[in-house]
């Protein structure tokens, strides 16, 4: 085998089962591929006048879509049309898985951050 088949053979998302507190549910968060990761950047970032914004409110709803997995058979718990179901829940899980997606994911927070300054 060469490199890069042995590269694209490795599982290198990684995931974590969490409690999530307010709905008393566990749920297995898994790390964004570099695909979702730019999905959701596009569909959360518009530019005009050399400006960029990131909405990163709908940022954390499509990350909790795209990452939170039910920890017994891996499936996506939710689905692209989930979104305003998700946007009337507390922002305390949503916020939550958001967060551990992003750790997984490579990501300390500073770059949401600096878009939420924008």
């Amino acid at each position: 085998m060469d490199l890069r088949d042995e590269i694209l053979g490795i599982k290198d998302c990684g995931e974590k089962v969490i409690t999530v507190k307010t709905w008393d549910k566990k749920v297995l968060v898994r790390a964004l591929t570099a695909g979702e990761k730019n999905d959701i950047w596009d569909k959360c970032t518009t530019i005009s006048d050399n400006d960029a914004k990131v909405d990163s409110g709908k940022m954390m709803i499509l990350t909790v879509i795209a990452s939170a997995c039910d920890p017994k058979t891996g499936d996506k718990i939710f689905k692209a049309g989930d979104y305003d179901a998700l946007k009337g829940k507390s922002s305390v899980p949503i916020e939550q898985i958001a967060q551990v997606s992003k750790e997984l994911s490579g990501g300390d927070g500073d770059a949401i951050e600096d878009a939420e300054k924008n």
